[in-house]
């Protein structure tokens, strides 16, 4: 018996871990917790919960029941089917009039992606926002104008130095 040792590497392991949780989910598979809401029920996985936000893997640890039955006071029952498809596939759509109490729900429960993880870090929202439509795109690229002129404004740039720049 030889002492060398082999290491091996699943190239598409994240890929796949990913697939078979979207894939158990549809199947309706091996669910262990329950999140409710005033209107809905949703059925999900401990592992995915408690991965996904440190407020649930706290809860969990705390409620070692099989399958723990949580209520969710004050969110929404399309926030909260919106954050579990977050948690599942790692994006989600949801409607600008939906947005600020969407994420404030993420914000409560602590939604990785969807929350700052440190509370000194500027950036709120580390997850990609991207509008769907040509109104709401015009909207943010208002916003990103008006955001890089106050970042400009800070720097001591103006509009009239930035043209003596490129001339």
């Amino acid at each position: 018996m030889s002492g060398e040792s082999f290491r091996l590497k699943w190239n598409d392991f994240n890929e796949n871990l990913g697939s078979s949780l979207a894939e158990l989910r549809s199947f309706n598979d091996f669910f262990d917790v329950t999140l409710a809401c005033d209107n809905a029920q949703i059925l999900a996985h401990k592992v995915v919960l408690g991965s996904c936000s440190p407020v649930f893997r706290k809860i969990l640890r705390r409620n070692p029941h099989t399958h723990p039955l949580l209520y969710l006071k004050g969110i929404r029952a399309g926030d909260l089917e919106s954050l579990v498809n977050f948690m599942y596939d790692g994006e989600v759509e949801v409607a600008q009039a939906d947005l600020s109490v969407f994420l404030a729900s993420a914000e409560e429960l602590g939604i990785k992606g969807l929350t700052r993880q440190n509370p000194d870090q500027e950036t709120y929202f580390p997850a990609q926002i991207q509008q769907l439509n040509t109104k709401e795109s015009n909207l943010t690229n208002d916003f990103n104008s008006k955001r890089s002129s106050l970042t400009d404004e800070r720097s001591g740039l103006t509009d009239e130095n930035r043209s003596e720049e490129h001339t």
